[in-house]
């Protein structure tokens, strides 16, 4: 009788527990295989691993403060290497994307960050705001992350997560496609042309959107910063693939280059 309540115990436990005994991690849209279970990382039990969409879901419009011990863990895709996405940096897992503040210049000198490296970054006390459209994770100031924080908060990972894209090439689209999901995501575009071309990427020392057009005559615009290195070369004249990452300014898509060597020439 006792050895037939144990089995009955155990097969209980079994049911109810995740791995390692903890509980699983139920997401509220149900058994999405692109949400990872809580706790993969078994050096911190206590903390649960959610997905980048969920995480993008807490926020309802306004300020959304972080007091649970969850962590997001993905793949960098931009960085400020060329002047670019400063003070910015921009994280994928399968899920999706999002931009996390930093008070720190010339960052990707540092391997830490480097482009398609691995980190995870633990949200607990951090805020999710919106400005000018687009969702970014900041400190509980909503100011960018500070240095002093960093160790606690960000994590390099040296294997890839189970959430996070296992190469560091784009998703393909076409100009069709994109919506909210593709929001700081690391995309391209194949076959298009620029519709003003052999002008620079930015003109009078102010924030500039050049379009392209693809096969079906659709147009993006790329959105460069004076501040990028490449700002006051000439806008290519001939037809390319084009990468980049999907980021919003004031409701609008947009396209913004990691460096002038996103759009490759086809030969």
């Amino acid at each position: 009788m006792k050895r037939t309540i144990l089995v009955l115990l155990i097969a209980c436990l079994s049911v109810h527990c995740g791995p390692g005994g903890s509980i699983a991690y139920n997401h509220p849209n149900g058994n999405n295989p692109d949400i990872p279970p809580g706790n993969t990382d078994n050096s911190d039990p206590d903390m649960e691993h959610v997905s980048i969409a969920y995480l993008r879901e807490l926020y309802d419009n306004s300020e959304h403060f972080i007091d649970r011990e969850i962590y997001i863990a993905g793949r960098i895709i931009s960085n400020d290497y060329g002047g670019t996405f400063y003070k910015r940096l921009i994280i994928e897992d399968n899920s999706g994307g999002i931009e996390i503040r930093i008070d720190r210049e010339n960052y990707h000198r540092e391997d830490f960050y480097s482009s398609f490296g691995y980190l995870r970054v633990n949200c607990n006390s951090l805020i999710l705001n919106e400005y000018r459209g687009t969702l970014q994770l900041c400190d509980h100031n909503m100011a960018a992350i500070t240095a002093d924080v960093f160790p606690t908060t960000f994590k390099k990972l040296h294997d890839p997560p189970p959430s996070a894209p296992k190469s560091g090439d784009p998703m393909t689209l076409t100009i069709s496609e994109v919506g909210e999901r593709h929001i700081n995501r690391f995309v391209r575009f194949e076959n298009v042309r620029f519709s003003t071309p052999l002008v620079p990427w930015c003109e009078n020392y102010e924030i500039t959107k050049r379009y392209f057009v693809d096969s079906k005559r659709d147009s993006f615009a790329v959105c460069t910063y004076p501040r990028v290195h490449f700002a006051y070369e000439l806008v290519p004249a001939f037809s390319g693939n084009i990468s980049g990452v999907i980021t919003v300014l004031d409701g609008d898509y947009q396209l913004e280059l990691r460096s002038n060597m996103d759009f490759v020439e086809i030969r």
